[in-house]
């Protein structure tokens, strides 16, 4: 999605130049799609495979094996009709670390994750425990 903004902020810069009378709004739209660019370029995309699951923002990236994986529930927080999930996990310090998202991949996410750490706790329900 971000990579949207490169013509149109182009675009928008075009139109400025060779607009004579400099309107106000060309301005604010220019200003629009420079947050949209920014907003769009920070946003956090999440991957899983079979072994771990990524923590993607712009060009860093943060693997999380599944192995230290501690739990992924289910919140009590409904957004727009959904709930999210918060994985809890540990890092390479041992400091205990979350993310929180909305899954289109709860099952093969789950069963990825139970495969291979068994020991993690895995809580579908918002309000009861596994």
């Amino acid at each position: 999605m971000r990579f949207i903004a490169y013509p149109l902020i182009i675009l928008q810069i075009l139109e400025f130049i060779y607009d004579s009378e400099g309107k106000l709004w060309d301005v604010a739209f220019f200003f629009i799609w420079i947050g949209f660019y920014f907003v769009m370029s920070r946003a956090r995309r999440l991957q899983h495979d079979n072994e771990n699951f990524y923590i993607i923002r712009g060009s860093d990236e943060r693997v999380v094996p599944f192995t230290s994986i501690v739990s992924i529930k289910k919140s009590s927080t409904k957004v727009n009709g959904s709930r999210y999930w918060k994985l809890i996990y540990l890092d390479e310090f041992k400091t205990e670390n979350k993310c929180r998202f909305f899954s289109d991949f709860n099952k093969e996410f789950h069963n990825s994750v139970k495969a291979v750490n068994p020991d993690v706790v895995i809580w579908t329900h918002p309000h009861f425990n596994h």
